[in-house]
């Protein structure tokens, strides 16, 4: 905006010096008046933009302070889950801690697992150490989940690599139709042998690890007793 007065500013002047008499008062008090107007509008405008360009150090975001992390003491998976948490689908976004965190604390939450594997696939791993330290200001135990699909051996060690990499403090198994031995329109003992063949793995991959006794929960179906999972 500023330059682009500047350049009327300039224009309007010759224009007007050079129409008519130049030694006419009539002229001069013309001149004189219009660029003052000008010369208003320029320096109204350059201000603005200052004030846009340079805001005030008051005006700034205030960065924020480093949290002093809940403590969370050694614990059994009965330690944890016989508690409140939160288990959040796919995403870290959709669930942040700055937004959630208090809710959670003030209400006795004891943890909250994000989702980080789906079989074989990786969910936004690069957002999990951020997400994990933003939850720690408020729960003790920030945990991860991942689907079971049919492949137990890779997704097994898939599962115990992030969890060792990211510190996760608990892991939980969410195995529903692939795991289930009753099947339309037959039975599947393949899916059925699966559980003892991922939980097998899981636990030989954490070990080599260093953290053989992790917590680790499953989830399944909404009516586990009407569901033949091993």
């Amino acid at each position: 905006a500023g330059m682009v007065a500047l350049l009327l500013l300039a224009g309007c002047e010759g224009s007007f010096r050079g129409g008519g008499d130049p030694s006419g008062d009539d002229a001069r008090e013309a001149d004189d008046a219009t660029a003052d107007v000008l010369r208003d509008e320029v320096a109204e405008a350059q201000g603005e933009e200052a004030m846009v360009e340079d805001p005030a150090p008051e005006d700034l975001p205030e960065e924020e302070e480093p949290c002093t992390p809940v403590p969370a003491p050694p614990a059994t998976a009965y330690d944890i889950f016989s508690r409140a948490g939160v288990m959040i689908a796919e995403s870290t976004s959709a669930f942040p801690a700055g937004a959630f965190g208090p809710v959670l604390r003030d209400n006795h939450f004891s943890w909250v697992a994000v989702q980080i594997v789906n079989g074989e696939s990786v969910n936004e791993e690069a957002a999990w150490d951020g997400w994990i330290a933003a939850w720690r200001c408020y729960l003790p135990y920030v945990g991860a989940w991942g689907v079971n699909r049919t492949s137990p051996e890779a997704e097994a060690d898939l599962a115990a690599d992030k969890v060792a990499r990211h510190d996760f403090a608990f892991y939980i198994a969410d195995a529903e139709q692939e795991y289930k031995y009753s099947q339309e329109p037959d039975y599947c003992g393949e899916c059925f042998e699966r559980s003892g063949r991922w939980i097998a793995e899981f636990r030989s991959r954490l070990a080599g690890h260093g953290i053989p006794d992790l917590p680790v929960a499953l989830t399944s179906f909404g009516r586990v007793d009407l569901a033949d999972l091993d």
